[in-house]
């Protein structure tokens, strides 16, 4: 992911944890780095609590302990509610080269 001066900082693990559903939010369990709550994988409905939220040295880091869900899907869930995430650049991208790598 490219640098937006425009989104602002990035998200931090307590803007992942205002963004999680009303019933992981009861059951936070506040752990050495982070936090411990109910999964927010799609088909994955547990009574006990099963996913980490861990702030790493430049990202949050999110973990189902249940193996039931990927990596990816747990990410969907913070990316489509983030508004870092969120931003559309208005008209056509224009990419260009410029010492190997594509930037726009």
């Amino acid at each position: 992911m490219s640098y937006n001066p425009l989104r602002g900082r990035k998200p931090q693990l307590d803007d992942f944890v205002n963004v999680l559903p009303v019933r992981s939010k009861k059951n936070l369990i506040s752990v050495k780095r982070g936090y411990l709550t109910h999964c927010v994988g799609q088909n994955h409905l547990d009574k006990n609590p099963s996913m980490g939220l861990m702030q790493g040295d430049n990202n949050v880091i999110v973990k189902c302990f249940a193996d039931k869900c990927s990596k990816q899907e747990l990410l969907q869930y913070f990316y489509d509610r983030l508004e870092y995430y969120k931003f559309k650049p208005k008209g056509k991208i224009k990419y260009f080269k410029r010492r190997g790598v594509n930037a726009w």
